[in-house]
């Protein structure tokens, strides 16, 4: 049977080296066993699969390993911003991620684009640029075009890590995005995954699950959750997507989202994300506490003084490879703890108001934080949205559940760097973690996985000693 474009240019790109790929399995806890054998059955098609965790998962058509030599690296240039002409993306999986990215400049640029790395302080490589071989182009032809590709990178579905890629490129394309929109131009958005992304590995493979690409983007676009997660999983599932123009941000130059020279920047882009969730939950019918001509000029009061976020995590259950793991990291003595904070829930005591996060859009759960006083959440995602609450003449407070002997202070040195008032609530891992007892909890990061049991006194003295600082 005669080979499709998709396949050819697959096997050209690939030279060989596909079948040789490993793809590292992970145990029921996305935690990685002996490495085993990752085989493409045929690299480019339709059918093509891969076997993860024991299980045998389909990937896009247009993934394979691209085509990039020793030589072209000797001679590309090392950049950390693209502006490329008639230039075509493709998309593969590597041994750390899905989806990482290759472009095909068909004017003969050769780049490498770097990105800051936050876990090694350090370079990495974002997406590379080859030139157009001979071999490619009447297979590229073939390729969609479209007008604009605006390349931002992907780090991993996590806020507090895609913060620190997500306010740089805001910073730094939000104008051209602007003057392409102005034009009647409506922009492509292009992930490039970082190899930290692990998707397909710890996170899941579809768009519509990618919250941190929505929070990236919230400010850029004015298309809903359902709209960019269509308009994503159209460009990963397409064999190749040529562009009229791309310009990316790869971010090389440091950006520290926890230092306080930094948080006049994270305000910004806080703003511009709740102005922009604002509009989207209007156009859904949802109405927001926040008023949109005030909001960016001067502090709005707080309609809520105090969010208790139910569950632990601020979107949902954790995917690993098809299977839900702990879903929602919760308190494991909620009812006790809800009978404590009951005399905080009415406004003389606190204005309390409880909120499944998970259960709520991601726009909902921007507008809601930016319209509360303060915030009280166990140590993860739901903790990371300290960001969005509001500044400037309103006093606001964080109260962080912490398991006990557990060292991760970076929501407190966010906090302190927003002007943000501090509270740590220690607690207990619950009995029916598998970390528990096993000297993994505190030395790995196998507690990020565990319910915990929270002193209900404790947690009510800090959560009241946050209402008074609110007010």
């Amino acid at each position: 049977m005669p080979k499709t474009p998709a396949e050819k240019l697959a096997q050209l790109a690939c030279e060989g080296s596909c079948a040789s790929q490993h793809w590292p399995e992970l145990d029921d806890f996305g935690h990685k066993p002996p490495r085993g054998r990752w085989k493409h059955p045929a690299i480019g098609s339709a059918n093509h699969t891969r076997k993860v965790g024991g299980r045998r998962r389909k990937g896009s058509s247009s993934e394979y390993v691209a085509k990039w030599s020793e030589g072209i690296q000797l001679e590309a240039e090392y950049n950390s911003s693209l502006s490329l002409r008639d230039a075509c993306v493709v998309f593969f999986a590597d041994e750390f991620s899905s989806y990482r990215s290759q472009f095909i400049s068909r004017a003969g640029a050769a780049v490498l684009l770097l990105s800051f790395d936050e876990y090694k302080l350090a370079s990495v490589r974002a997406t590379t640029v080859r030139p157009e071989t001979r071999a490619d182009a009447s297979l590229l032809a073939s390729c969609a075009r479209r007008p604009l590709g605006i390349g931002i990178p992907f780090s991993r579905n996590n806020i507090w890590h895609q913060s620190f890629h997500a306010i740089p490129a805001w910073e730094a394309l939000r104008g051209t995005v602007a003057r392409a929109r102005a034009q009647g131009v409506a922009p492509t958005f292009v992930p490039l995954v970082l190899p930290k992304a692990g998707l397909g590995r710890y996170h899941s493979q579809r768009p519509a699950d990618w919250f941190a690409w929505e929070l990236t983007l919230r400010p850029l676009s004015p298309l809903s959750a359902a709209e960019l997660a269509a308009q994503t999983a159209a460009l990963l599932a397409a064999p190749c997507v040529c562009f009229d123009r791309v310009e990316a941000a790869g971010g090389t130059e440091p950006f520290n989202a926890l230092a306080p020279a930094s948080a006049p920047r994270v305000r910004a882009f806080t703003q511009a994300s709740a102005v922009a969730a604002a509009r989207v939950a209007a156009t859904i019918g949802w109405r927001a506490h926040l008023d949109l001509d005030a909001f960016g000029r001067t502090a709005t009061r707080a309609a809520t003084r105090l969010i208790l976020a139910a569950r632990g995590g601020a979107t949902g259950p954790r995917v690993e490879l098809g299977r839900t793991i702990y879903p929602g990291r919760y308190l494991a003595n909620a009812a006790a703890v809800e009978e404590a904070l009951e005399p905080l829930r009415s406004k003389g005591g606190g204005g309390l108001h409880t909120l499944r996060l998970e259960e709520l859009s991601l726009a909902q759960q921007m507008l809601h934080v930016s319209s509360a006083g303060g915030l009280i959440a166990v140590h993860g995602q739901a903790v990371a949205w300290l960001i969005f609450l509001p500044h400037g003449a309103q006093h606001t407070a964080l109260v962080e559940v912490m398991p006990r002997g557990a060292s991760a202070p970076i929501y407190q040195a966010q906090a302190r760097a927003l002007g943000v008032r501090y509270e740590k609530v220690r607690a207990t891992i619950a009995a029916d973690c598998p970390f528990a007892g096993k000297g993994k909890g505190m030395r790995g990061r196998g507690w990020l996985d565990c319910n915990l049991t929270v002193p209900p006194e404790g947690l009510f003295a800090a959560a009241r000693r946050a209402a008074e600082w609110v007010g």
